[in-house]
């Protein structure tokens, strides 16, 4: 139980945007094997010839799975978005690079963000578990102020507001 109760309400806008945005779409979203943890300490990247930062690979790959292939995208954006100021620019970001390799359909678009804020929410939760089992590990509590202020700042943004940025971007219509 997180005992915050700030942080609790958080958790419960978010899974609400997951019950209404993501949960009526699962049936249709495709599945795979993802990384599961693409985070910044989990990212190779390398310069270009034109001194231009790209994506050149993944490590750690102890939290592989099989699931919905979207949520791969949805975590990225998750480590992406914490603590920045302007967090769904810099999500927009990652879906138009995605979407670039990999291209999203309707129900993408309309899931990633609801499923990037679920893991955030999720990490939230794991941390005050775990914080209970283990009060004197520094590590347990690294990312939970950020979290906590990213939160907010997300559930500020309509998931459909996002979903509407992210098509955008991509060069669809915003709203289909």
């Amino acid at each position: 139980q997180v005992e915050d109760s700030q942080l609790r309400r958080q958790i419960d806008a978010v899974r609400a945007n997951l019950a209404e945005y993501v949960v009526p779409r699962l049936p249709r979203l495709e599945q795979s094997v993802i990384h599961n943890d693409a985070n910044d300490h989990n990212v190779i990247v390398q310069r270009t010839a034109t001194d231009q930062q790209q994506v050149a690979g993944l490590i750690d790959f102890g939290d592989m799975a099989h699931t919905y292939t979207v949520a791969g995208l949805a975590i990225a954006i998750a480590y992406a978005m914490l603590d920045k100021t302007d967090p769904l620019l810099d999500a927009t970001r990652i879906v138009e690079g995605y979407h670039s390799v990999l291209p999203l359909g309707d129900d993408e678009f309309a899931v990633v963000f609801p499923m990037a804020c679920g893991r955030l929410a999720a990490s939230a939760c794991l941390a005050a578990v775990q914080q209970r089992q283990r009060p004197d590990d520094p590590y347990l509590s690294v990312s939970q102020q950020p979290i906590h202020r990213t939160l907010q700042r997300l559930l500020d943004v309509q998931p459909r507001f996002a979903e509407t940025a992210f098509r955008q971007s991509c060069g669809f219509t915003p709203n289909p």
